[in-house]
């Protein structure tokens, strides 16, 4: 006779721990729509969005003026790259932001139930859960923003360079470490960026459920002005990170006054540009920014619906 196997005490153990931390409700085929979903909706806003993110980053590594014109960093580009060069770097980009929304939606509805638990999320917790779940998309897909920012950069006239040769070059001239060049204020960026805007945007969408009938869920229009809000809010309280992680992340061996590192590029920016100098791009990433948060989670609802995880 085959002799039973029982399970020990550590199997035990962690199957209680995976039961408590992945939410009810999302198995397999659960999680892998949640995933699909929240690709869609990364994909969609950012290349609807391109043109203005190529111009922000732009603006935002100029360290020789203290003031940045918008129709100037426009009609740069055009005139060097022409329609295509406001959307430079977006292949690119989509390949970035897909992983990074599908794993922010996912490890978000994963870190709602492990600070939850059981009860309601409050605000604060939605603010944790958002953070958490933003570092950890954060970091995994960093390596491919640094890449991207350096790509929309590269401002000489003609196509720019292979995506593969453009790679190569960097970790062959610069090494590995350059990859994550800018990571620590992309962090610090990104965390409450992603709390605030996640925490946010699902408190208004359920707050607005009390001027709606009963029984009646937010509808396209109530998803974009939460999001429009949330994306707009976020983004501003953490604009002078994302600029100083974007100089970092533009700079390579060969550029002239390197920063050596975080604090250097803070005390350098006010001591050249003011204060006015941490919003440069600033209405460029608005114009950005807003949009994108609002089709992002637009999409995600919808996706969410269609995917019948709602």
């Amino acid at each position: 006779m085959a002799s039973m196997v029982t399970p020990t005490s550590t199997e035990c153990n962690a199957a209680r721990i995976l039961e408590k931390v992945i939410p009810e409700g999302i198995g397999e085929h659960h999680r892998l729509r949640y995933l699909v979903a929240g690709a869609m909706a990364g994909a969609m806003s950012r290349t609807a969005t391109a043109p203005m993110d190529r111009l922000k980053v732009m603006l935002a590594v100029q360290t020789h003026t203290t003031t940045a014109s918008i129709m100037h960093g426009l009609k740069h580009i055009y005139e060097r790259n022409g329609v295509m060069g406001f959307f430079r770097g977006n292949g690119l980009n989509v390949l970035k932001i897909s992983p990074e929304s599908a794993m922010k939606f996912y490890a978000y509805e994963i870190m709602k139930k492990v600070v939850g638990g059981d009860g309601e999320i409050g605000p604060v917790g939605r603010l944790v859960a958002g953070g958490t779940a933003g570092a950890i998309a954060q970091a995994i897909i960093y390596p491919i923003d640094l890449v991207k920012t350096r790509l929309q950069c590269h401002s000489e006239p003609g196509r720019a360079p292979p995506l593969a040769k453009f790679t190569r070059d960097i970790l062959v001239n610069e090494g590995p470490r350059a990859l994550f060049r800018g990571l620590l204020p992309s962090l610090l960026g990104i965390i409450p960026y992603a709390g605030i805007d996640l925490a946010t945007y699902e408190t208004l969408k359920i707050k607005s459920r009390q001027f709606l009938p009963p029984d009646t869920e937010p509808g396209p229009m109530v998803h974009l002005c939460c999001g429009t809000f949330s994306g707009a809010l976020g983004a501003t309280c953490v604009y002078p990170l994302q600029l100083i992680r974007t100089r970092l992340q533009a700079q390579s061996l060969k550029s002239p006054d390197r920063y050596t590192g975080m604090a250097d590029a803070f005390r350098r920016t006010y001591r050249h540009e003011g204060m006015r100098g941490f919003y440069k791009g600033w209405l460029p990433n608005m114009l950005k920014v807003v949009p994108s948060a609002s089709i992002t989670y637009l999409v995600y609802e919808e996706m969410k619906i269609r995917l019948s995880l709602k």
